[in-house]
């Protein structure tokens, strides 16, 4: 999501106004004889000055992703509609499992064999009828196959996409039955709640502009609507 803007910098500055003196022109009466010489003063104020910047700027969403898998499968249900808000864990987009479903009852079988033999051993150790470094190996393998249930039940969960954060869903670039893999793009994801703006201004700017100044934003889209907000960060 991408929009030019024209953003205004406000900056305000204290200035106090110089006293204005002047001379009146001397009466002939007076021409240099020693003559009191007129002077017109005034009263010095503090008034603000406001001076503007202008820059062209690009507005951003406050957060964007391109929605992609993380594994390789079949879409077998798509469960938001383009343009819809969703919110943060969601269910997006549901992928083909039961090949991944299959490794990980043949990981959690492992780990309950490995683990039951690991505790028969263990018992046996006061009578010392195994070694220990047979029951480190034992303990390892168990250690092991908890790794492997670990990695299937990551693997699984990889197929059900959710949204990152709350927003707005774009236009979706799959159907039911299609191929993705990580290259694929399924869609978009926007967080429009705040509009961040990138414009640049010229370097000897760069003393005068400070974090929490305003800025007033005009775009061509909005011809009659004025953004404000503020500086938060300046690279």
């Amino acid at each position: 999501m991408m929009q030019i803007f024209k953003s205004v910098i406000t900056i305000f500055v204290s200035l106090g106004l110089l006293a204005a003196c002047g001379d009146e022109p001397q009466s002939p009466a007076s021409n240099g004889r020693g003559g009191p010489t007129k002077v017109v003063t005034q009263r010095v104020e503090l008034q603000p000055l406001v001076d503007e910047i202008e820059a062209l700027g690009t507005a951003r969403a406050n957060e964007s992703i391109e929605i992609q898998s993380r594994v390789s499968s079949l879409v077998t249900r798509i469960a938001f509609k383009e343009g819809q808000m969703v919110h943060q864990g969601d269910l997006l987009i549901e992928l083909e499992n039961s090949e991944i479903v299959a490794g990980l009852v043949l990981a959690e079988a492992s780990l309950a064999e490995s683990q039951s033999l690991y505790n028969r051993s263990k018992s046996l150790e006061s009578t010392q009828a195994i070694s220990a470094s047979n029951l480190d190996e034992l303990l390892a393998q168990v250690k092991v196959n908890k790794a492997r249930v670990e990695a299937a039940r990551a693997r699984l969960q990889n197929t059900q996409i959710r949204a990152p954060f709350s927003g707005r869903v774009g236009l979706r670039n799959v159907s039911p039955g299609s191929f993705v893999d990580s290259s694929t793009i399924i869609s978009t994801l926007d967080d429009v709640s705040k509009i961040k703006l990138n414009f640049s201004v010229p370097e000897t700017f760069l003393m005068v502009v400070s974090e929490g100044m305003s800025i007033r934003a005009e775009s061509i889209v909005f011809p009659d609507r004025i953004f404000e907000g503020t500086i938060t960060s300046i690279d």
